[in-house]
C-alpha cells in the first residue's frame, strides 16, 4: 500500500507517484496554484517536474485551469475537473469511490486567501502530526467540528478559516484550535463579535490569529484584552494565553510563526500546545504556560 496521508504519501517518488498527491491536495483544499502545491508537497518537488505532472493531468482532463486569464496568465490556479464523466478516472488515481464528488464547496472570491489557508493548514498538520485541520468550507459536515464551535446557526463569517483538532495527551478527549488568517482590519463591532464567539460561545481550547498587515495583530490584542477577556468566564483562568497573535509574512512558501499572547509575551507554539494537551480546561492557569522565549525574538518552524 502506498497511502499514508493526503499530503505525505510514501510512494511519492515512485513513477507517477506525484499525480495522486496533487489530486488529493486539490480534492481536499480546492483550487491551488503551482506556488501553493510546491509549498505543500512532500517530499519537495522541483518546479519543472511539478509542471510536467500538472501538464499530464491537464491533458488527461483530470484537472482544469481556473481563472487562467487573470493577470495575463501569471496566476493560474488548478482544480479537479468539473466534468463528472472524468471523476471515475480521478477516483481510480487517488483510490476513492468512483461516485465521489470532487468539487469542494468553496467560493473562489479570493483564491489567494483560500490558498494561504491551505498552506497554513498543511503547516500546522506538519507541526502536530496527530492533528487534523478542518477547513472553513468543511466545518458544517463533521458533527464534531460543529459541536466544538457551537456553529449550527452561526453565519459563515463567524467560522474560523481552520479548525485544528488533536487528541489530548491523556488519550481521553481532544483539544481544538480556531485559526484565522486575518489579512486586513475589520470594524470593531465585527471583530468583537468574532472574539466573543471563540471566547464565550464555543468549546475551542485556543485561538491563533495569523496577521499580515502591520497593526492588525496589535488591534486584535487590544480589543480582546479590553473588551472581551474580562467578561469571558469560560476561559478567564488562562485568558492571557487563550489567544495568540502572529504578525509576519502570511504568504511564504515556508511559513514561520512569530507569536505573542495577550500579555504581549513571546510564545513558542510547541510549549503552548503541550500545555493545552496536558491540562484539562478547568485546570489551566496562565501560570501553567511556560511559553516565553528568553532573549531576542525568534521565528519558529516547530
Amino acid at each position: 500500500m502506498c497511502e499514508k496521508a493526503p499530503d505525505r504519501p510514501r510512494c511519492a517518488n515512485r513513477p507517477h507517484g506525484r499525480a495522486p498527491q496533487i489530486l488529493k491536495l486539490l480534492n481536499r483544499h480546492g483550487p491551488l496554484s503551482v506556488r501553493g502545491l510546491t509549498a505543500m508537497m512532500e517530499p519537495k518537488i522541483e518546479r519543472r517536474r511539478l509542471q510536467i505532472t500538472i501538464t499530464r493531468l491537464y491533458k488527461r482532463r483530470l484537472i482544469e485551469r481556473f481563472y487562467d486569464r487573470m493577470f495575463r496568465g501569471a496566476a493560474v490556479f488548478y482544480r479537479i475537473t468539473k466534468h463528472e464523466k472524468y471523476w471515475p478516472d480521478v477516483a481510480l488515481v487517488i483510490g476513492q469511490h468512483p461516485k465521489t464528488n470532487f468539487e469542494p464547496q468553496v467560493r473562489p472570491f479570493n483564491l489567494l486567501h483560500l490558498e494561504t489557508c491551505a498552506v497554513w493548514a498543511n503547516h500546522f498538520e506538519r507541526l502536530f502530526p496527530n492533528s487534523i485541520a478542518v477547513r472553513n468550507f468543511q466545518i458544517r459536515s463533521p458533527p464534531l467540528a460543529n459541536d466544538l464551535l457551537q456553529a449550527h446557526n452561526d453565519p459563515p463569517y463567524l467560522l474560523p478559516d481552520i479548525l485544528l483538532i488533536q487528541p489530548s495527551n491523556s488519550g481521553k478527549g481532544h483539544i481544538s484550535l480556531a485559526i484565522n488568517v486575518e489579512e486586513y482590519a475589520k470594524s470593531d463591532a465585527r471583530t468583537i463579535e468574532e472574539l466573543k464567539k471563540f471566547s464565550c460561545s464555543s468549546h475551542v481550547d485556543g485561538v491563533i490569529w495569523l496577521c499580515d498587515v502591520d497593526g492588525v495583530a496589535d488591534r486584535l490584542k487590544q480589543l480582546y484584552a479590553k473588551r472581551v477577556m474580562p467578561r469571558a468566564d469560560r476561559i478567564n483562568n488562562y485568558g492571557h494565553n487563550f489567544m495568540l497573535f502572529h504578525e509576519g509574512d502570511l504568504y511564504s512558501l515556508k511559513p514561520n510563526l512569530n507569536l505573542r499572547n495577550a500579555a504581549n509575551k513571546e510564545v513558542k507554539i510547541t510549549n503552548w500546545m503541550n500545555t493545552l494537551l496536558t491540562f484539562e480546561p478547568l485546570e489551566r492557569r496562565d501560570a501553567n504556560f511556560d511559553v516565553g522565549y528568553p532573549g531576542a525574538p525568534q521565528l519558529q518552524n516547530a
